[in-house]
């Protein structure tokens, strides 16, 4: 697969989507861009996760849209690789990881399948509750959940440029 056609290549290019929208929405503030950035946000960060299990399982990634399920299985293919789960071990790897995956569970509470921030109703035209962005606290989430994943997939190259 070319780099182009890669998750990593989207979950990177979504990335950096992300930082543009983030800067014109802090700077400006209106609810116009907040969807927007909210949905690329999301879109990036499932990405990333998919990028990553791809990295570790050397397959195309199972799984929907949810981010915790995502998630789930992420840990799983990392347990299966390591013999333990990141999240539930001690030292600064399971703290990173552990506070991942609290991000990760706001950013699914708000949003499960990634329809809320694409469409203006869910499927059977019922409205959407309102919701707030806390916008720094967007742009900490994404850093932390995009950097986990990232250095997942850098982990697991150089594991396998050593082999």
């Amino acid at each position: 697969m070319s780099w182009d056609r890669s998750w990593n290549f989207f979950a990177y290019s979504y990335s950096r989507a992300f930082d543009p929208l983030w800067d014109a929405a802090y700077s400006r503030p209106s609810e116009v861009l907040n969807y927007p950035l909210l949905f690329v946000c999301r879109h990036s960060i499932e990405l990333w996760l998919k990028a990553a299990q791809s990295s570790v399982t050397r397959e195309h990634p199972r799984g929907g849209h949810g981010l915790q399920d995502l998630w789930s299985k992420l840990m799983d293919a990392l347990d299966r690789h390591y013999g333990n789960r990141p999240d539930q071990i001690d030292g600064i790897d399971g703290v990173f990881a552990r506070k991942a995956r609290q991000a990760i569970k706001m950013l699914d509470n708000h949003d499960k399948v990634g329809d809320r921030f694409r469409y203006p109703v869910k499927k059977k035209f019922e409205s959407y509750a309102s919701t707030t962005a806390d916008l720094d606290e967007l742009y900490r989430a994404h850093a932390i959940i995009t950097a986990y994943c990232d250095a997942v997939g850098t982990q697991i190259e150089v594991e396998r440029n050593r082999a």
